[in-house]
């Protein structure tokens, strides 16, 4: 598991190696490992269609397995036939892909979540309260976190207890360890007892039938626990699968809305866009925030943010481009290959494609692509109420969620929460640094870039303290598109 802790540097200095040299693919010799690290976003998409000797589920299944404690019986399982199109890990994405792809599974997924965050916020704004001083990352990853999972879990998140929450940032932390095999149980002691307090939580909802329930389990879930046990995967795995599962979706959704919030509020013009666009577009009433009287009750149309939107998208999708950059596509060589008919891939090696190199590519975004902007994926008039003007971008331009059969299934609703929740704070918050405006800049992330596994975004070297204050005074409540 040594590749996975190198691809975090190679992420960051692979833009810096393209700009000195014009090779296409160039050959890094480690310890036991040849990688191959991809240098052409041209390439890519190659890459990724040529599953029968290029293969992510080598990588999957001993990452799984690191990372999640996860049986002898299930190792194997998960590590059979990496080359064939029905391996462990393609048959999953192909059961869950129906149930999170946009349709009534979805749509019910995000009722939960877009309820869960605004009663949320509810209560953080009610009662009187003028504004919450908090740690921006914290609280954005806890309100996106209690959305997800409630989504995903229903009343009996195990996530609506505190502890849990605790548990999971503290076995996060641990993950460079578990990733590199490197005793875990000896070196992140913590992190080793939290990942297994959060599997007794799990195996207490699976063993007393939440998932059952009518206010129980998403489709989601039913269907990762019907290929395990069609697999043949011990039932005391599941638990651990769905530690794997909060993994695929908090490890994104988490510091992609922080990354959301900072590019709003950090720049008062791309707010002022933003809430103008959603007011015009999305509000039943658009009022000013500032200028509602109070006890006015603002309608906030879920639909319409989704899809008449454009520069909330565009401004999600550039934050995709700029902070996705965390890791990248890796495959192992599972026979020899001649890539692009040029390029000889020998077996057991690594082919390692960093987010960095498309997302920062002056050929596909144009000169000023080292520049955050928020109207880079806008197709023709920005204009509000224009519909939906986004850009359409190939996967293989866009890293964050992978692409070709490993493309992310979960994408629909990561993104959903991402949007729906900036929307909301958009119109509802004002959020501004402890230490005055001129703090947004002092954020960097220098240190981090990624954790090795099931993350595409950079994070932030530390968190930053701000004060959320509720705009005006009317009350929100949130409209649905009637279901089938």
């Amino acid at each position: 598991m040594i590749a996975a802790e190198l691809t975090e540097k190679l992420s960051s200095d692979n833009c810096c190696i393209r700009d000195k040299h014009s090779h296409e693919i160039y050959t890094l010799r480690f310890p036991g490992v040849r990688m191959y690290v991809v240098n052409a976003p041209r390439l890519i998409p190659l890459i990724e269609r040529q599953t029968a000797t290029l293969s992510f589920a080598p990588v999957e299944s001993a990452a799984t397995a690191a990372v999640l404690g996860t049986s002898e019986a299930t190792n194997r399982i998960m590590a059979a036939d990496p080359a064939s199109p029905d391996n462990h890990f393609a048959v999953f994405r192909k059961t869950v892909r129906p149930v999170l792809a946009p349709g009534p599974f979805l749509a019910a997924m995000f009722t939960r979540s877009f309820t869960t965050m605004s009663r949320s916020l509810d209560v953080q704004f009610g009662g009187g309260r003028t504004s919450v001083t908090t740690k921006l990352l914290a609280w954005t990853g806890r309100e996106i976190t209690l959305a997800g999972t409630t989504a995903e879990y229903g009343e009996a998140n195990p996530f609506s207890e505190p502890d849990v929450y605790q548990a999971w940032q503290t076995f996060i932390s641990g993950l460079p360890i578990f990733v590199s095999g490197f005793y875990p149980h000896i070196f992140a002691r913590r992190s080793f007892a939290a990942r297994e307090f959060l599997v007794s939580r799990f195996a207490r909802y699976l063993g007393e039938g939440s998932h059952l329930t009518s206010g129980g389990s998403s489709g989601a879930v039913l269907a990762r626990l019907r290929h395990n046990a069609a697999a043949g995967m011990p039932f005391a795995d599941s638990a651990r699968g769905e530690v794997g599962a909060c993994m695929a979706l908090l490890n994104n959704t988490i510091p992609g809305m922080f990354w959301v919030v900072y590019h709003i509020f950090s720049d008062p013009a791309v707010l002022a866009d933003v809430r103008a666009e959603l007011l015009a577009t999305a509000v039943r009433r658009p009022l000013m925030p500032d200028t509602a009287e109070e006890g006015e009750c603002c309608v906030l149309d879920v639909e319409r943010v989704r899809t008449a939107c454009p520069l909330l998208q565009s401004t999600v999708c550039e934050v995709y481009r700029f902070r996705g950059i965390g890791t990248g596509m890796v495959r192992v060589v599972v026979q020899d290959d001649v890539l692009d008919g040029r390029h000889l891939l020998k077996k057991g090696g690594l082919v390692f494609a960093p987010n960095s190199l498309p997302h920062f590519a002056p050929a596909l975004w144009g000169p000023d692509c080292d520049r955050f902007d928020h109207r880079r994926f806008l197709r023709g008039s920005s204009a509000a109420g224009g519909g939906n003007n986004i850009k359409s971008v190939s996967s293989s331009a866009l890293r964050i969620f992978g692409g070709g059969t490993a493309r992310c299934p979960g994408r629909h609703f990561a993104g959903g929460n991402l949007l729906m929740f900036a929307a909301m704070l958009a119109l509802r918050a004002d959020i501004r640094p402890v230490e005055g405006e001129a703090a947004w800049a002092g954020v960097t992330v220098s240190k981090s870039f990624g954790l090795g596994i099931a993350t595409g975004f950079v994070e932030p070297d530390r968190d930053i303290d701000v004060v959320v204050a509720p705009v005006g005074g009317q009350s929100w409540r949130l409209e649905f598109p009637p279901g089938p």
